[in-house]
């Protein structure tokens, strides 16, 4: 069967269920309508054994637990397989909703998977192998040889020279410590880590020094902090020798200081930012369930663009979080975005009621 990689370790907990594929559903198809009252059972039983998987990985603080929350994921194996067969007759979007409201997603196992890779699994070879079907990555990281690190080095700084683009949005360099951070003066309409995954594609744009010293990347993970005043992105690569059975692991670091375009400097300032942000759009959607036709929707219009304008610093700050993130700290101050939004969606189904004026207030690229 094409899931292999949906056995119930973490590599299962990260995806939501896939669909099959046709000739998986013509082996798989049931000869009877699906029982919804068994469908949904299936589901509730499905979230218990994640959110059990998920509390054990939050507890893993040292290699007992480590080693205990590996125990728990292979002890449901059987049970989630089972699941996981079961539940490719519903769909997988009501899944995935089911998921996120019990904050279960892959968002949230992503963030413990980054969380072990950094603390290199607390020594635990049993739950790598369950996160990441591989024991490797419970061995220490190491710096890689001065030789390949010198050579990044000296690639890296050629590519900052030629490139022109990258002029534009770093300087400093070359990344490998906090000290020596690549520090961005500017950055793209987008979130800021998708900024340092291009970016390291620019600097670092193939493998084949790698590939010639009989290496290859196998994860890619970060963290974001802050220290000393500043804002900082960890982006950090394993890197393995290749074969069946490596017996080293190397960590590859890049630095990148986003203090002049993040104007937070803890994670409390974050979370006013959030606070501030689901203030502003709770008055828009209090706005806009006052509209109801094309005077009320220009009316309102002027009022729309006054708020957004007010909240502008803070929305290109907030690139700092992803959307998961953003979603996380909402529900963690007891606020459905979900629900906040649906005056907005409204209006959009509405066509904004024949108004342009609205339109353009509401339009995300302004």
């Amino acid at each position: 069967m094409k899931i292999a990689h949906v056995i119930p370790t973490i590599s299962l907990l990260l995806c939501t269920v896939s669909p099959l594929t046709a000739e998986e559903q013509v082996m798989t198809a049931p000869d009877k309508t699906p029982d919804i009252a068994e469908l949904q059972q299936a589901q509730q039983e499905y979230i218990r054994i994640r959110k059990d998987c998920l509390s054990a990985l939050r507890r893993a603080c040292n290699k007992e637990t480590a080693d205990a929350a590996a125990e728990i994921s292979r002890r449901h194996e059987k049970q989630m397989e089972k699941l996981v067969n079961r539940l490719q007759q519903m769909d997988p979007d009501s899944i995935s909703s089911a998921l996120n409201n019990a904050r279960l997603g892959r968002a949230s196992f992503k963030k413990e998977m980054n969380r072990l890779l950094l603390s290199d699994f607390y020594g635990s070879a049993s739950l790598s192998d369950v996160v990441m079907d591989t024991p490797i990555h419970a061995m220490p990281a190491q710096e890689l040889p001065q030789n390949i690190r010198q050579e990044l080095e000296k690639r890296a700084q050629e590519a900052f020279r030629f490139r022109e683009k990258l002029g534009e949005l770093i300087h400093g360099g070359p990344g490998f410590t906090q000290q020596t951070a690549w520090i961005l003066t500017s950055a793209p309409d987008i979130q800021l880590m998708d900024t340092c995954s291009m970016l390291m594609g620019y600097l670092y744009p193939n493998t084949n020094m790698l590939e010639a010293a009989g290496l290859e990347s196998s994860a890619v993970y970060h963290e974001k902090l802050f220290t000393d005043g500043k804002a900082l992105i960890r982006f950090c690569v394993d890197i393995i020798p290749t074969g069946n059975t490596p017996a080293a692991r190397y960590r590859f670091t890049q630095w990148f200081d986003v203090s002049a375009i993040v104007p937070y400097r803890s994670k409390s300032d974050v979370n006013q930012a959030v606070l501030s942000i689901l203030d502003t759009i709770q008055q828009l959607a209090k706005l806009a369930e006052g509209i109801h036709d094309k005077d009320s929707a220009d009316t309102a219009a002027e009022k729309i663009t006054a708020l957004r304008n007010n909240e502008r610093p803070l929305l290109e700050g907030i690139r700092w979080l992803d959307e998961d993130e953003f979603m996380d700290l909402a529900q963690d101050n007891n606020i459905d975005v979900n629900t906040l939004i649906t005056p907005l969606l409204k209006l959009n189904k509405a066509n904004y009621h024949g108004s342009e004026k609205l339109r353009d207030a509401l339009r995300l690229s302004k």
